[in-house]
């Protein structure tokens, strides 16, 4: 199993001035995908009596214009000092994105400050591979189209894809997906695609992740993402990030 750490990190201040409001600081986002720990680290100084902390992560399904709810510790922060706190995120599988963070606030009415620095890492088996948008046209009745979204990426050890998909519909009926197809050689990929995912019959604008979709490549060498659309009237854009996932 290839696992990798994924670093990201921010830095600030964080002040509050009452039990009501909350400074926070975030890292970037990363990728979620084939990721099953978080860890959180806050460096703070400079703490003021009343001031407190705790880390947190939330998830972004498709796009991170749209997240989740922040997913908060327990544990409240309330010296200076460095400490880490490890999320478990395993039994998450249809997220594209994650992102980190410390939020201050003050226990008691009055001022609380502190300086507070935040980084976090995944123990990520992951990568982006894809990233494109497909203009969707008619076909005739009954076909389907397929548009690579990926170059060849390496099939050796692939266990699972995952795409966030946003489709603009437009007008008609369409029914689109994701595809996959293993070959030896990257100069001739002439394997046969396979849907690993579909969505029938759409005709309004959605957001849709695949979710971890598992894979078999066998001996093959190489791999490559498609979508796939099909619909006689079908006019819409289909924007496909997706990622592939090694070892278990």
């Amino acid at each position: 199993m290839r696992r990798m750490s994924r670093m990201k990190s921010a830095q600030g201040s964080t002040t509050t001035t009452d039990t009501n409001g909350e400074t926070v600081v975030t890292t970037s986002w990363m990728l979620a995908h084939g990721a099953e720990v978080l860890r959180v680290f806050q460096d703070v100084q400079a703490v003021t009596a009343n001031w407190r902390s705790k880390a947190g992560y939330r998830f972004a399904q498709v796009r991170t214009a749209s997240p989740g709810a922040w997913v908060v510790s327990a544990t409240a922060r309330s010296a200076a000092g460095q400490f880490v706190e490890d999320f478990n995120t395993a039994a998450t599988t249809d997220q594209m994105w994650i992102q980190a963070r410390v939020s201050g606030y003050a226990s008691a009415a009055g001022l609380a400050e502190a300086q507070s620095r935040v980084q976090a890492s995944l123990d990520e088996t992951a990568e982006i591979v894809a990233a494109r948008t497909v203009n969707v046209v008619p076909v005739p009745s009954g076909a389907k189209a397929y548009v690579p979204v990926s170059d060849p990426f390496v099939a050796n050890d692939l266990t699972g894809v995952m795409a966030a998909l946003v489709f603009n519909y437009a007008s008609g009926t369409v029914s689109y997906g994701l595809a996959i197809r293993f070959f030896n050689d990257p100069d001739y990929p002439t394997g046969t695609w396979t849907d690993l995912y579909t969505r029938s019959s759409i005709t309004a604008t959605e957001e849709k992740n695949t979710g971890d979709v598992g894979t078999t490549p066998g001996t093959t060498q190489w791999a490559q993402l498609a979508v796939f659309y099909g619909g006689a009237d079908a006019l819409a854009t289909i924007r496909a990030v997706a990622s592939a996932k090694y070892g278990s």
